[in-house]
């Protein structure tokens, strides 16, 4: 458990945060049509106009390397102190593995559903 709190997040943290904020510096949104029919290609989400990514010469890397500076303690900060409490639950008072495994998988569905509001 302290090598996943400290490499393990701290890695993953960084990963997560350095390719969030790579894809929101890749995806560029186009102004919106002023006709009804938009032929540029690209990614169509829902009606909505294409989305595209930019070649990688765009991303503005050490912008990218800064903002996940930036928030990396306080992402780890809050993984810290959520994850040591799910091991707790699950080595002290669940003894069979089939509910360690639906603990670990609530907790890795919030901890998603978090993690993407935080990106968002």
């Amino acid at each position: 458990m302290a090598l996943d709190q400290t490499v393990g997040a701290a890695v993953n943290t960084l990963l997560f945060s350095l390719f969030m904020h790579g894809i929101k510096e890749a995806v560029v949104f186009p102004q919106p049509s002023s006709g009804g029919n938009n032929d540029q290609g690209g990614l169509w989400l829902w009606g909505a106009d294409p989305v595209r990514f930019s070649s990688g010469g765009d991303v503005d890397w050490t912008s990218v390397w800064a903002r996940a500076r930036a928030e990396f303690f306080g992402i780890l900060k809050a993984g810290w102190s959520f994850w040591p409490f799910v091991s707790l639950v699950n080595f002290v008072f669940l003894t069979s593995v089939e509910a360690r495994n639906l603990v670990g998988s609530l907790a890795g569905l919030g901890w998603g559903v978090y993690m993407s509001l935080f990106a968002a």
